[in-house]
């Protein structure tokens, strides 16, 4: 419009140049912006990750450190009695309890 040219070359330059973004630039932007494939929130974050005992952990009940914050814990294993200090790995949240198993550890058969 700025050249003095007809309104119908206008909307010729604007469709091109929408159709080329459409079809060349998002693809490219899709790309560089997608974190991944699956992405774990909330709790989901927790499993899998390490823990340090804070204050003795059964099976009934303890604390655990995870991330910085207290959680209460207990121990996947009735017979295991984790001490304070150690390091333990979150199997589970459960409601506000996280379920840990001490280190180095072995899936339970």
């Amino acid at each position: 419009a700025g050249l003095g040219l007809p309104l119908w070359v206008d909307v010729v330059v604007f469709t091109v140049v929408s159709l080329g973004l459409v079809t060349l630039a998002r693809p490219a932007l899709k790309r560089r912006m997608r974190v991944g494939d699956e992405v774990r929130m909330h709790t989901d974050a927790l499993i899998g990750g390490k823990a340090t005992v804070v204050a003795t952990t059964d099976s009934q009940d303890g604390r655990v450190r995870i991330a910085g914050e207290l959680w209460s814990a207990r121990s996947f294993d009735e017979t295991q009695v984790l001490e304070e200090g150690q390091e333990v790995v979150v199997l589970d949240i459960r409601g506000a309890t996280a379920v840990v198993w001490r280190e180095p550890w072995e899936l339970p058969s």
